[in-house]
């Protein structure tokens, strides 16, 4: 008779640890057997690979138990080392390497080790005492009649020897455990009494491992990491491995040189490279470094060339280029100028603005005015040349008709178009 649970997975979601159907209670045997029906999404999956059983006891050891598949759900029966110890018990139920089902329960007690007996089943200690005599006496007759029989007596005491061996060597039975795939128990004699050598399967975990640097002189170090995403059947091995005390080799530029390498050549090769690297670098460095001295003394030359002391630079820009300032000395012209050509005399003299030159007015653009005319009583005028006096009968006094329009006039000056600019002279 078993006891089932049956638990049921599916593979798109966790698997879920459950209760057992009942309470186990020590002494059983095959009294419970743990079904698992696996679905994905719903649909019945067909198992494949080997259905093993680890069942997890109070005092921390682990059964395991061969399994089978029935009806397409896995099968467990737990035996009798399932029920030995007392305490909480843990199922878990695998197909090949991959967990498909998890339950938990707790295995009661079913006796002890102390009996009540009122009905005086159990012999008393005076009557085992009782016993024990009339074995005595009973022995005692038999000694008597195998001396009477010395065939028979040495016949008997070959077989009681033989007898003695082997409770001899049943007494002083040793055992001992070994992991391994398959479970076993394999006797031997050794040093005269018997030994049995047990072997128990157990979980061989996909181990990953990793490697750390610790620093000089630490001692070594293995860590076992077992938490998420990692787990007991698949835990993360750290080794931590202290490196080698550094090297005293210095000051070679751009070369590394393995310190633990024995062979002085090998280093002195390094060596070498390593100065012949460096002083060709050097020399790129300063031939670079000359072209560029060459160079900027080029660019000084066809700048003295281009603008001596005394010539102008002209732009659009407020700030002058650095090249034409350095090492020389320029001043700003300011000012509202027009530029004029000579062919003589000193250039760069700054004057006010000049006339136009001048032009000649017609009646029309001269004011309007008068000429006053005095005249007093006399006759004719006489004389000739000189000035002449206009003299009027009555004495009256007249002026002269008004000429001049008044109207505006111009003057050409050829001003043309303009654009601003920035001006400077170089003086040092």
């Amino acid at each position: 008779m078993e006891i089932r649970t049956v638990l049921k997975t599916d593979l798109t979601k966790p698997v879920k640890v459950q209760n057992l159907n009942g309470n186990f209670f020590s002494q059983d045997n095959q009294a419970n057997a743990i079904y698992v029906e696996v679905t994905d999404n719903g649909e019945p999956v067909t198992l494949s690979g080997g259905i093993t059983g680890y069942v997890v006891r109070g005092d921390g050891y682990t059964v395991v138990i061969n399994g089978t598949v029935e009806d397409g759900k896995a099968k467990v029966v737990l035996n009798e080392g399932c029920y030995r110890v007392t305490g909480a018990i843990s199922v878990v139920v695998k197909a090949g390497t991959t967990t498909i089902g998890a339950c938990h329960g707790y295995v009661y007690r079913s006796s002890t080790d102390s009996i009540v007996d009122p009905e005086h089943l159990i012999p008393s200690l005076n009557d085992l005492l009782a016993q024990i005599d009339n074995c005595r006496q009973a022995t005692t007759a038999a000694n008597t009649a195998a001396q009477s029989a010395n065939q028979a007596t040495t016949d008997a005491n070959s077989a009681a020897q033989s007898a003695n061996g082997a409770a001899t060597a049943i007494q002083g039975l040793t055992t001992s455990a070994q992991t391994g795939t398959t479970p076993g128990a394999v006797p031997s004699d050794v040093d005269g009494h018997k030994h049995i050598a047990f072997t128990f399967p157990v979980i061989i975990p996909n181990l990953d491992f990793a490697v750390t640097t610790l620093s000089p002189e630490s001692n070594v170090t293995v860590d076992v990491d077992k938490t998420s995403p990692h787990s007991i059947e698949n835990p993360l091995v750290t080794l931590g491995i202290p490196r080698g005390a550094a090297g005293t080799i210095t000051n070679v530029s751009g070369m590394s040189i393995p310190i633990s390498e024995s062979d002085s050549t090998k280093i002195k090769t390094y060596i070498d490279t390593a100065i012949q690297s460096e002083q060709t670098a050097r020399g790129l460095v300063e031939q670079r470094v000359g072209t560029l001295e060459q160079n900027a003394l080029t660019v000084d030359a066809v700048i003295d060339a281009l603008y001596p002391v005394g010539s102008t630079y002209i732009s659009m820009n407020s700030t002058m280029p650095t090249a034409l300032t350095t090492g020389r000395t320029w001043t700003a012209i300011t000012g509202d100028y027009v530029l004029r050509t000579i062919t003589s005399g000193t250039g760069g003299t700054l004057t006010n603005a000049g006339n136009t030159g001048s032009t000649a007015l017609t009646v029309d653009q001269i004011p309007s005015h008068t000429h006053e005319l005095n005249y007093g009583t006399g006759s004719a005028a006489n004389g000739t040349g000189g000035a002449y006096s206009l003299y009027i009968q009555g004495g009256s006094s007249e002026t002269t008709k008004a000429r001049g329009g008044g109207q505006g006039h111009t003057h050409t000056a050829g001003m043309p178009k303009n654009v601003a600019i920035y001006m400077w002279k170089r003086t040092a």
